[in-house]
C-alpha cells in the first residue's frame, strides 16, 4: 500500500516517539540498506500477555531465496524474547503460497480466524 508521505512521516514519528509503541530494523549488507521489519507492541489475553506484530518485513529482491529472510526472522524472534513477548505475530496474502509457505516453514501457525479491520477514522 502507497502512504502519503505526510501520513507516513506521522506514523513513523509516533511509532518511534518516545512511548512510541514499536520498533523498526534495518537490514544491511555491505553498508547498504537491504531490507527492513517494523514490528509494534499488543497485548493479548489469548496469546499470555504482550506480543509483537511483525507488521511490515522486505528485503530486496536479490537478498530473497538465498537464507536472508530466515536469518532477519530469527533476529526478529530474538527481539521478541529479549522484550518478554509472548507471540510474534503477522499478517500474510492469502494469495502468496510461496509467502505462507516461508513462513509456515518457520514455524508460524495459521490461525482458525480471520483478521477483521473497522478504521476508526
Amino acid at each position: 500500500m502507497v502512504f502519503p508521505e505526510t501520513t507516513l512521516n506521522d506514523n513513523l514519528n509516533q511509532l518511534l516517539g518516545e512511548d512510541g509503541p514499536g520498533f523498526i530494523f534495518l537490514a544491511r549488507e555491505s553498508g547498504n540498506a537491504v531490507g527492513y521489519a517494523v514490528l509494534t507492541l499488543g497485548f493479548s489475553i489469548e496469546f499470555g500477555g504482550k506480543f509483537l506484530l511483525l507488521d511490515e518485513l522486505y528485503l530486496v529482491p536479490a537478498q530473497r531465496g538465498i537464507g536472508n529472510g530466515r536469518l532477519f526472522l530469527e533476529f526478529l524472534c530474538d527481539v521478541g524474547l529479549r522484550t518478554e513477548a509472548k507471540a510474534l505475530r503477522l499478517e500474510a496474502l492469502r494469495t502468496s503460497a510461496q509467502v505462507a509457505k516461508f513462513y509456515t516453514q518457520f514455524g508460524f501457525v495459521l490461525d482458525s480466524r480471520d483478521l477483521m479491520t473497522k478504521r476508526l477514522v
